[in-house]
């Protein structure tokens, strides 16, 4: 496995573990909109305030909806779906075309696919065409913590 197979797994999986952590210790009740003209957030003399961006003010109620669907039970649903997907877009080392002698790290999901496979054939010619690791798919995933201090643009932009 090379550098940036084992990088980028290792730092969707890191930020994954970070978000469970953090929806597992969050409140478990179901959140949900405040009655009209009652605070959402009562933190002594700063009833009805959240922190937002700067000019802002208190958050409107497309903000709070919005803050509502992100409830801890939301989140853990996202990080098992992206660990499934992480599971189906795993690496392996791919033979290559055999007489090029290439081998590579591909992407098991993507490809390769034997010659002969339906999706491969070319007006009857079989073609080996692997999708190199980390796959599209991958690079995306990797890319909703973009604004992360580990995350390697020049790497794995999608």
């Amino acid at each position: 496995m090379g550098a940036v197979t084992a990088d980028i797994a290792a730092f969707i999986l890191a930020r994954l573990a970070e978000e469970e952590r953090d929806a597992r210790a969050a409140c478990q009740e179901p959140w949900s909109m405040p009655w009209p003209g009652e605070p959402f957030l009562a933190i002594g003399e700063f009833a009805g305030a959240i922190l937002t961006p700067e000019g802002l003010g208190v958050v409107d109620p497309p903000e709070v909806q919005h803050m509502v669907r992100q409830q801890p039970a939301a989140t853990l649903a996202r990080v098992v779906a992206l660990r499934g997907l992480m599971g189906l877009h795993r690496t392996t080392s791919g033979p290559g075309v055999p007489e090029s002698g290439y081998n590579a790290t591909v992407c098991d999901a993507c490809g390769p696919h034997e010659p002969g496979d339906d999706g491969w054939k070319l007006e009857g010619i079989d073609v080996w065409d692997p999708v190199m690791y980390p796959c599209p798919t991958i690079r995306h995933v990797a890319a909703i913590w973009r604004d992360h201090e580990d995350y390697d643009e020049e790497r794995w932009k999608p």
